[in-house]
């Protein structure tokens, strides 16, 4: 059963991240690699993988409807609920986290998707990235039950 779950979590999950800053792993001590000043990385992954591209950096709105559309055309999420999680890299500020989250469940409600629950903090980090990411999960009535599922450990309180 446990497979199963973890299974249909993983075919109805999408994530997409964007760095403005460098990570610094702690095994080298100094940037991982460098992001001109008024340059974003899109698709970039959590310890600095290179991402899609890199282009002009944007406002949050912009940022957000970029990524959010990306996210649209791997699964469709129109008419669906979906579990929005907005993940600061490391040190994006939760002011900065809010203002994302705001515009992310707007965008979504204008493309036919319900934002059933959001969750917004620094989940996985880079320590110091400059940047976040944004997941979706589509839901369905199993994954929904397990989301709403009591929990208490150190990690996960519901």
């Amino acid at each position: 059963m446990v497979k199963s779950i973890a299974q249909r979590t993983i075919d109805n999950v999408r994530t997409i991240g964007v760095a403005i800053g460098p990570c610094t792993v702690p095994a080298v001590g100094h940037p991982s690699f460098q992001i001109p000043e008024n340059e974003m990385e899109l698709g970039i992954g959590i310890h600095g993988e290179p991402g899609i591209r890199r282009e002009q950096i944007a406002n949050a709105d912009g940022i957000v409807k970029k990524m959010i559309d990306r996210l649209l055309t791997f699964l469709e999420y129109a008419g669906n609920d979906v579990i929005l999680l907005i993940n600061g890299m490391g040190a994006t500020p939760m002011m900065e986290l809010l203002i994302v989250n705001k515009f992310a469940k707007e965008y979504l409600y204008r493309n036919g998707v319900t934002v059933y629950d959001t969750m917004i903090g620094n989940y996985m980090t880079s320590i110091d990235m400059a940047g976040f990411s944004m997941t979706l999960l589509k839901l369905d009535d199993t994954l929904r039950a397990f989301y709403d599922a009591s929990a208490d450990t150190f990690a996960w309180k519901k």
